[in-house]
C-alpha cells in the first residue's frame, strides 16, 4: 500500500498511520477498558425486615453471602446495599434475639432488587437478658437499713 504525506507549516511531513497501527492501538485500548466495564455490573439490594408481628427490626444484620458485602437494617427495618456484583446470591439476616433467615436472590446490572425478611423470635431465648437458672439465694441485713 503506498503511503500518503501532508506538507505542514514548515516543510516537515506527516506521513498517514498505517492500519495495522491503528488496529493494534484500538486492541490495547479495548484491552484496558472492557476488564474496567465488565467488573463495573453491580445492583442494588433493598429491603425490609420486621418480627412475626410487623414490627421493624432495627441492627438487622443483612448480608450476601459470597459476595463480601452487606449492611444493617434502620430504625425503620428498612437497609441497601450497594455494589452488589451481578449473580444469583444468598440473602442473610440475622440478629441474636431472632432466628436467621436466607432468601435467594438473583442481580442484574444496574437494577435495584427488593427482598423483605420476616423474623421469628428465637425459640431458645425469647429474653437474653432474663435467661439464667438462681442456685441459691440469700438475704443479709445492712446496717442502718430499715
Amino acid at each position: 500500500m503506498p503511503s500518503m504525506s501532508f506538507r505542514l507549516r514548515g516543510g516537515d511531513s506527516l506521513r498517514a498511520p498505517r492500519l495495522r497501527e491503528v488496529v493494534t492501538l484500538l486492541l490495547v485500548v479495548a484491552a484496558l477498558v472492557l476488564p474496567g466495564m465488565a467488573q463495573a455490573q453491580t445492583g442494588t439490594i433493598q429491603g425490609k425486615v420486621l418480627d412475626q408481628n410487623g414490627v421493624p427490626l432495627q441492627g438487622v444484620s443483612v448480608i450476601v453471602v459470597g459476595a463480601q458485602t452487606g449492611g444493617f437494617s434502620n430504625a425503620a427495618g428498612e437497609f441497601k446495599i450497594l455494589r452488589v456484583p451481578v449473580g444469583t446470591f444468598t440473602v442473610r439476616a440475622i440478629i441474636a434475639s431472632h432466628e436467621r433467615q436466607d432468601k435467594p436472590v438473583k442481580i442484574d446490572a444496574n437494577r435495584a432488587t427488593e427482598i423483605n425478611f420476616t423474623l421469628s423470635v428465637n425459640g431458645s431465648v425469647d429474653h437474653p437478658a432474663l435467661a439464667g437458672t438462681v442456685s441459691r439465694c440469700a438475704f443479709t441485713r445492712v446496717r442502718g437499713s430499715p
